[in-house]
C-alpha cells in the first residue's frame, strides 16, 4: 500500500472514537479531550505553587515528552520528502489539534551540515488566552506547551536536539506570538535555562526551595505586621500622607510617591523631591500624550478603577525614565490619587505588593479624613459669618466662637460684600 504524504497529514484521518469503550486515539495513542479552561485553571494552580518558572518546566517537559510521542507514533506511516516537510507536519498537528493558528515566515534545514533555522508566527495562541484571564502582561512568554512539544517532535527526527523559543507573546502585550526554533549549539547559553527544563526535577532541591520559600513568608508575615502596627499608630496620632510615605519607606527600605488623580506629585519619600517630579511628570506625559505599549495601556487603564498594585515601566522618552509598582488610592469608589514604590530589581515584588495595598488604604483613610476636615471647616467658617452678619449684638458670644475657630475678632478686620453686576 502506498505511504499517503505527511504534508497531507490530517488529524482526523489518524483519529479514532470508541464511544461505546469510552476511548479516543491518535494514531493509535489514547487522547482524553480538555477544554482550554480547565487547561488554563491547572496552570494557574501550577504557577502560583511552584512559581512562573517551576511552572514553566513542567509544562515544557510534559508537551517535549508528548512531541516525542506523537513523533514516534506516525514515523514510517507516512511518505515524507526531508526534514522540513515532516517538521512542519508537527506544526500542523498542533493547529489541528486548536493550539494555535501557525505561520512559517523562514526555514532553512539541512540534516547533512547540521543546519537548523525556523522562524514564525503562531496566533489565536490558547496559552495566551488563558494566561490573560488571571494574570496581567508577563515579562516573558507563555506558550511553554507548543514550544516544548515542537522541540520534542522536530528533534526526533533531525539528528540534534532542537529547541523552540518565543521572541514575542501576546501574554507580554505583543500583536502575535513569534517563535524561532535552533539547534541547541545554535542557541548558546541563551538556550540553557530550556534545556535545565528538561532535566528531571532535583526532590530535595524542590524540599529545600519549599523550606526556604516558608521561611521568606514568615519574614513577609513580621515585615507586613510592623507595617501594619505602625501604620494604625500614625493613623490614631492623625497623621497625614507624609508620614504614611515616611512608614512604608523605612519599612521596606524603597522610595515612595504619592500623586494625585492627575498624576501631581502630592509627597515623597527616600528620593530627592526633583527627581521624584520628574518621574511624576513623566508618568504624567506618558498618560496624556505618550503612544503608549498595550502593556502600558492596560495598566495605565486598569489602575484607574482596580486597587491591584501592578508593575509599570515609564520609558526614558518622556524626560524620567523608570520602574515603579503603582496603586490606586480608592475609597468609597472615589479616586484619590495613586501611591508607588521605586523597588530595585531584586526587591521582593508580592511583598511590596502587599505593602502597598496596604498603604493605599492608609492614604485612602488620611486624604477622605483631611478632604472630611476642608469641609467641615469650610461649613463652620459659612455659618460663623451668618452669625456675625445676623446678630451682630452679641459680642462675647461671637469672640468666643471666633476664637474656637482661630479668628481672633478683638484685633480690627474687613468685611467685603460683593455683588454681580450684569453687563448691560
Amino acid at each position: 500500500m502506498l505511504l499517503k504524504k505527511i504534508s497531507e497529514l490530517d488529524v482526523r484521518d489518524i483519529m479514532d472514537y470508541e464511544p461505546e469503550n469510552g476511548k479516543l486515539f491518535l494514531s493509535h495513542s489514547r487522547m482524553v479531550f480538555h477544554d482550554t479552561q480547565s487547561i488554563g485553571l491547572l496552570r494557574r494552580d501550577l504557577v502560583d505553587l511552584l512559581g512562573f518558572e517551576r511552572a514553566e518546566g513542567v509544562i515544557f517537559r510534559n508537551a517535549w515528552n508528548r512531541g516525542v510521542h506523537e513523533a514516534q507514533n506516525i514515523t514510517g506511516k507516512y511518505e515524507c520528502e526531508d526534514d522540513q516537510e515532516w517538521i512542519e507536519a508537527g506544526f500542523r498537528l498542533l493547529q489541528m489539534q486548536g493550539f494555535s493558528r501557525t505561520e512559517i515566515i523562514h526555514s532553512h534545514i539541512d540534516a547533512d551540515s547540521g543546519t537548523f533555522l525556523m522562524e514564525g508566527i503562531w496566533r489565536e495562541s490558547f496559552e495566551a488566552d488563558e494566561h490573560l484571564k488571571y494574570y496581567i502582561y508577563h515579562n516573558s512568554p507563555v506558550c511553554a506547551s507548543m514550544t516544548g512539544y515542537i522541540s520534542g517532535f522536530a528533534s526526533t527526527k533531525f539528528n540534534k536536539q532542537v529547541l523552540f523559543r518565543e521572541t514575542q507573546c501576546r501574554a507580554m502585550g505583543d500583536p502575535y506570538c513569534q517563535w524561532v526554533g535552533k539547534t541547541v549549539e545554535d542557541w548558546g547559553t541563551v538556550a540553557d535555562p530550556t534545556v535545565t527544563m528538561l532535566e528531571k526535577p532535583d526532590l530535595k532541591e524542590s524540599a529545600d526551595e519549599a523550606h526556604r520559600k516558608i521561611e521568606e513568608q514568615q519574614n513577609h508575615i513580621r515585615v507586613l505586621y510592623n507595617m501594619h502596627r505602625r501604620l494604625i499608630q500614625m493613623l490614631g496620632r492623625g497623621g497625614g500622607i507624609d508620614d504614611v510615605c515616611h512608614v512604608l519607606s523605612s519599612v521596606f527600605h524603597v522610595p515612595l510617591i504619592v500623586e494625585n488623580e492627575d498624576f501631581a506629585l502630592v509627597s515623597s519619600e527616600g528620593i530627592p523631591k526633583a527627581l521624584a517630579l520628574e518621574y511624576s511628570t513623566s508618568l504624567s506625559k506618558l498618560d496624556k500624550y505618550g503612544h503608549k505599549t498595550p502593556n502600558q495601556a492596560y495598566i495605565l487603564n486598569k489602575i484607574k478603577g482596580e486597587t491591584e498594585p501592578m508593575e509599570l515601566h515609564v520609558p526614558d522618552g518622556f524626560g524620567g525614565g523608570h520602574r515603579r509598582i503603582i496603586a490606586p488610592i480608592i475609597l468609597k469608589g472615589e479616586l484619590f490619587g495613586y501611591i508607588s514604590m521605586l523597588p530595585e530589581d531584586s526587591s521582593p515584588f508580592d511583598l511590596l505588593r502587599l505593602g502597598l495595598e496596604r498603604g493605599s488604604l492608609a492614604s485612602a483613610i488620611v486624604m477622605l479624613q483631611e478632604k472630611s476636615a476642608v469641609e467641615v471647616e469650610h461649613r463652620m467658617a459659612e455659618r460663623f459669618v451668618d452669625e456675625i452678619l445676623s446678630n451682630p449684638e452679641d459680642k462675647n458670644r461671637l469672640i468666643k466662637q471666633g476664637k474656637y475657630l482661630g479668628y481672633n475678632l478683638k484685633n480690627p478686620g474687613y468685611v467685603f460684600l460683593l455683588e454681580e453686576v450684569s453687563g448691560d
